[in-house]
């Protein structure tokens, strides 16, 4: 059943139905954040998905990112087994990585279900050998992977380096400027998704939901680095159906953490 919530934007107030929906972020982090100058506990991410109403997160600690993957993955396994609410999320770093196929069995049979991978943050382009190394050892897992873009083209790029990784590969840091680029990569490979986290231009969401279907669009905040408001309310109001929204929210994440 909706509840009634009011929103005023200037002196003016309307009413809204707000539904009760089931939220899962894709997009969540916890730990120092040196770009920042803080340190983003998982206390702070807990009290993030409770004050927006967001029931599950897939999360990754940022000493995975900022400093050693091994370092950082344990310490996403250690907060994950004390909060169910949480799902495991695994960084790897194909610069420093050497073959070792055991370790990312063992990502996989801990209950990690995600893996993101950081090329600008970690310097490496879709042709470093070693990226495609570590991308074809993965495959055999069939784990979703989730990909940062930066520039304009990289779509491009790590889309057909990743031709042949037939799991979901899910699109972050994707804004305004790449939406052209993302519509028509997203239109010639079907396992490939983007989270809406940068998406925050008007009328964006609905340009790519529009485009590609609402079922190749995910939920992702990045909080608590970015207010999780922004993201959720963006969506509220982005023009897309209920049902879409739906989808959105929670939906097509849980079926392709699901496969």
């Amino acid at each position: 059943m909706p509840s009634t919530h009011y929103f005023g934007f200037g002196e003016g107030l309307f009413m809204k139905e707000v539904f009760m929906e089931d939220i899962l972020d894709i997009n969540t982090l916890f730990g120092p954040y040196p770009l920042a100058n803080a340190d983003l506990g998982i206390d702070t991410l807990l009290f993030a998905m409770r004050t927006n109403k967001v029931q599950t997160a897939c999360t990754y600690s940022t000493l995975g990112l900022f400093l050693d993957p091994l370092i950082g993955n344990a310490a996403t396994r250690a907060a994950c087994s004390d909060h169910s609410e949480l799902i495991p999320v695994g960084v790897l770093n194909p610069t420093l990585y050497l073959g070792n196929k055991e370790y990312l069995s063992g990502l996989k049979s801990e209950g990690f279900r995600l893996i993101r991978l950081f090329p600008t943050a970690h310097q490496y382009s879709a042709d470093f050998a070693p990226f495609r190394t570590l991308v074809n050892d993965l495959s055999g897992l069939a784990l979703p992977l989730m990909l940062q873009v930066v520039e304009r083209g990289e779509i491009s790029t790590f889309a057909n380096a990743l031709a042949n990784y037939t799991a979901p590969i899910v699109l972050t840091n994707v804004g305004t400027k790449h939406i052209a680029e993302l519509v028509a990569v997203l239109k010639s490979r079907s396992n490939l998704y983007v989270e809406t986290s940068q998406l925050n231009g008007i009328g964006a969401i609905k340009a790519v939901v529009d485009a590609i279907g609402a079922e190749r669009v995910l939920l992702g905040t990045g909080i608590p680095y970015q207010p999780t408001t922004t993201a959720v309310k963006m969506l509220e109001f982005s023009g897309i159906t209920p049902e879409a929204r739906k989808q959105v929210l929670g939906a097509n994440a849980r079926r392709i953490l699901a496969q």
